[in-house]
């Protein structure tokens, strides 16, 4: 679902956003819209966007869906339509076009590691492929399953790698698969039987914790990169309109939110609290 974007300069009426990213210190923001991309940059108490709307084009048109920044918030990975990633390595100032492609496959996630040594796609009715050399080669990740890859993310330094999968009529994944040899293989890891339908994943800088949900309400944790799973304490939580989640460098603190509220953890998932702070108060 779309969320709305200020105008540049936090006095226009709105753009609708379809995914957004964040540097690691939260002072920068990349998001994919209806038009094009945009970055954000917060500074006395403001956030400035710039757009940059003919960064992504093709056969189908400028239609992004999907964005990644690294860990400094100054390289940023899209994907829109067109099956095309591009990117840029100075935060706006000069983009560029992976100059391969990989075989022929609906690009359904991309994801650059935390320092953006490695960059990863997921394709529908596809595999997984991953670069390091920006796009101008490909390499395919070995995986037990076939199915329609939805998500992706990575640790910082791009040793693991998190993927969920879609099998048969599912719209969400129906097991987890993670990476410990920098995304060479993937090995099942889901929380249940396979029949989880993940929709949702976020790892620890280290990638020893993971949250993954789904879109019933369910949540897993994990502190041994995917080796166990149990499930958190979530008492008193709508966990049936749960959205969102986000993971701390060291795992520590961990924030999901609902359509309406946030809560957070701050002892590796044990208990939750809701956060009635800030924009929050009144929610």
């Amino acid at each position: 679902f779309p969320v709305t974007i200020s105008g540049l300069d936090e006095t226009g009426t709105g753009t609708a956003a379809y995914s957004i990213t964040s540097s690691g210190d939260g002072s920068r923001l990349a998001a994919v819209a209806t038009d094009g991309v945009y970055l954000g940059t917060y500074a006395a108490s403001k956030w400035t966007w710039t757009a940059y709307k003919n960064v992504l084009s093709g056969a189908l048109g400028p239609k992004p869906y999907a964005i990644s920044m690294s860990r400094d918030g100054t390289k940023v990975a899209a994907i829109g339509n067109e099956r095309t990633p591009h990117f840029t390595r100075d935060f706006g100032t000069t983009w560029e076009t992976a100059t391969a492609m990989p075989p022929t496959g609906t690009i359904q996630a991309i994801r650059l590691s935390g320092d953006a040594t490695r960059m990863g796609i997921a394709q529908t009715n596809g595999s997984i492929y991953y670069s390091t050399d920006w796009g101008a080669t490909w390499n395919t990740s070995t995986t037990p399953s076939s199915g329609s890859w939805n998500s992706l993310n990575s640790n910082f330094d791009g040793r693991y790698w998190i993927s969920s999968i879609s099998v048969g009529s599912s719209v969400f994944g129906s097991g987890l698969y993670v990476s410990s040899d920098y995304s060479a293989n993937l090995s099942f890891s889901s929380p249940t039987d396979g029949t989880a339908k993940i929709s949702k994943i976020e790892a620890s800088k280290d990638g020893s914790v993971i949250v993954a949900f789904n879109a019933y309400g369910n949540v897993w944790l994990s502190a041994n990169s995917g080796s166990s799973w149990s499930v958190p304490a979530l008492t008193g939580i709508d966990t049936s309109t749960l959205n969102c989640a986000a993971i701390s460098d060291n795992g520590n603190v961990i924030l999901i939110g609902t359509s309406t509220k946030l809560y957070q953890s701050i002892d590796h998932g044990a208990s939750f609290a809701r956060i009635t702070t800030g924009i929050f108060t009144n929610n």
